[in-house]
C-alpha cells in the first residue's frame, strides 16, 4: 500500500523513483493475426519463430517483441542479458519503445551493469519521439541529479510534456512542483488543477492529495463531501491512512451527505470529473 504523509496533505515532491515506472512495455503481437487460418491458438514458442524470422530481417518490432518475451520470461526462459540484446538492436534503430526499455534497464541494472547516464541517454531518445513514461522518467532524472546536472526547470519541462499527454504520475508532480514553486512560479490554484487532473487520471496519492485541498479549503473552497469522496477512492487505491481521514470526515457530515458520497465513490470510474457537488454545502 501507498502510505500517506500528510503535510497539509501535500506529499513530497515526487514520490516517484525511476524504477517504480514500468519497466518494460507489454508484447505487442496480434495474436488474431498469428492465428488466421489455424485452428488453435499459437504456442509462444510459434509465436517466437515467427518473430525471429522477421527480426532476421532488421525488423525492429519484432526485435523489441523478443526482448520482451526474454524480459517478462513468455515462452522462455526469462533472461534480462538476452532482452538487452534485442532491445538494442531495436533502439538502435529508432524504436521508442525498446529506447525507453534500454533506459530502465540500465537504470535497475537489468541485464547490463547500472548506469544512470546511459538511462538518461536511452529515456532522452524516447523522451524526443514522444514517448510519454520516457519523458516522465527524463523529468525524474533533472529533478534528482541521476546521469544529470540537477535542473528542476527542466524536469518540469519533461513532466508538463507528460502531463499533456494524460500521464497521472506527471500530473501528480506538476501539482506538487506548483504547490511549492519548486521549478516554476509557485500557482496554488495550477497545482488544484493538475492534482484534479491527475486524481481523475487514477493517481491514487493525488486523490489524496486532492482530498486534503478539499478538507482544508486552500483555495477558499472548502467542501468536505469531496474530501469524503477522494480520501475513499485515495483508500480504495491504496493509500494507506484515506479511509480513517474518510471517516473522520463522516462524523462531520449529514447521513444523506454521506451516503451521497459513498455512491459517487462506488460509481466512479477513472478518466469521470466528480463536478455535480457544490463548493460548501451539504447534500
Amino acid at each position: 500500500m501507498t502510505k500517506l504523509i500528510l503535510n497539509r496533505f501535500i506529499l513530497p515532491l515526487l514520490i516517484l523513483a525511476i524504477w517504480t515506472t514500468p519497466l518494460l512495455a507489454k508484447i505487442d503481437y496480434d495474436k488474431n493475426s498469428y492465428g488466421r487460418g489455424l485452428n488453435a491458438p499459437l504456442k509462444f514458442s510459434q509465436i517466437l519463430e515467427f518473430y525471429t524470422q522477421a527480426a532476421s530481417q532488421e525488423l525492429a518490432s519484432s526485435q523489441q517483441n523478443i526482448g520482451s518475451m526474454y524480459a517478462n520470461g513468455h515462452g522462455v526462459h526469462r533472461d534480462f542479458t538476452k532482452a538487452f540484446e534485442w532491445f538494442s538492436k531495436a533502439a538502435n534503430q529508432g524504436l521508442a519503445t525498446s529506447q525507453q526499455n534500454l533506459g530502465s534497464m540500465y537504470a535497475n541494472g537489468h541485464g547490463v551493469p547500472k548506469d544512470f547516464n546511459k538511462a538518461f541517454e536511452w529515456f532522452s531518445k524516447a523522451a524526443q519521439q514522444g514517448m510519454a513514461i520516457s519523458q516522465q522518467n527524463v523529468g525524474l532524472m533533472y529533478t534528482h541529479g541521476y546521469g544529470v546536472a540537477q535542473d528542476r526547470t527542466k524536469a518540469f519541462e519533461w513532466f508538463n510534456k507528460a502531463a499533456q499527454q494524460g500521464l497521472a504520475n506527471s500530473q501528480h508532480s506538476l501539482g506538487l512542483m506548483y504547490a511549492s514553486g519548486d521549478g516554476v512560479a509557485k500557482d496554488l490554484k495550477q497545482a488544484f488543477e493538475w492534482f484534479n487532473k491527475a486524481a481523475i487520471s487514477g493517481s491514487a496519492i493525488a486523490m489524496a492529495n486532492l482530498a486534503g485541498w478539499h478538507h482544508d479549503g486552500i483555495l477558499g473552497n472548502r467542501n468536505l463531501v469531496l474530501a469524503h469522496i477522494w480520501f475513499n477512492l485515495a483508500g480504495n487505491h491504496g493509500v494507506e491512512g484515506a479511509h480513517t481521514y474518510r471517516d473522520k470526515i463522516a462524523l462531520r457530515l449529514s447521513q444523506t451527505s454521506i451516503n451521497k458520497a459513498k455512491y459517487i465513490a462506488s460509481e466512479w470510474r477513472i478518466g469521470q470529473e466528480i463536478i455535480d457537488i457544490p463548493y460548501g454545502k451539504e447534500l
